[in-house]
């Protein structure tokens, strides 16, 4: 017992004389990764969101019934884009890719996704930022992982952190970002044993 009491006020006394070591295990290549895909998904975030600000000053003089031939043509355009740039997928398929998948989401559907998003909300749309950006920083995360020869769990997590970033930037909860990142892991889990 007196052992025990020795080596416990040895810890704390080194934890309060050196609190600020550095740990091999914590400042890891892919935590350098993780800092980087957070900071560049919070560059796109607010390129994303400074755009889509202007498209919504240009659009807020059209007001009254010219609203409806503004919104069907922005749709007309939005389906356009999707045909002939690629259907950008939904939320659903984009967890089920994290999930079973391995994590990787493809970054060759963020042109129609960020152009169709824009027209869509800025227009007046019923759709969101937050599916856009999640899909936009998340595959961006994996296209830097595959550059970077990473493959696994570590993709999944790069892929993850993209994610979690463009959501902490786009609604400035970085907890809520870190609670998203968990959830999408594990909403398939939920989601199976919820249906009938």
């Amino acid at each position: 017992m007196d052992f025990k009491r020795r080596r416990l006020a040895v810890t704390l006394r080194n934890q309060i004389n050196y609190p600020l070591q550095f740990n091999p295990f914590v400042f890891s290549k892919i935590f350098l990764l993780w800092v980087a895909i957070g900071i560049i998904g919070g560059i796109i975030a607010g390129i994303y969101w400074m755009v889509l600000e202007g498209m919504l000053h240009f659009l807020a003089p059209i007001q009254g019934l010219f609203v409806i031939p503004l919104m069907a043509g922005a749709g007309l355009l939005a389906g356009l884009i999707i045909h002939y740039l690629g259907d950008p997928g939904e939320m659903d398929l984009i967890v089920n890719n994290i999930r079973f998948k391995g994590g990787h989401l493809e970054p060759k559907n963020n042109p129609s996704m960020i152009l169709s998003s824009w027209l869509c909300i800025a227009s007046g749309g019923s759709a969101g930022p937050e599916a856009p950006l999640v899909q936009v920083v998340g595959s961006t995360g994996t296209w830097i992982a595959k550059q970077l020869k990473i493959r696994g769990e570590d993709l999944r997590s790069l892929t993850i952190a993209g994610m979690a970033s463009a959501f902490t930037a786009l609604f400035g909860a970085p907890l809520g970002g870190t609670l998203f990142a968990l959830e999408i892991l594990h909403i398939s889990m939920w989601w199976s044993t919820t249906r009938p």
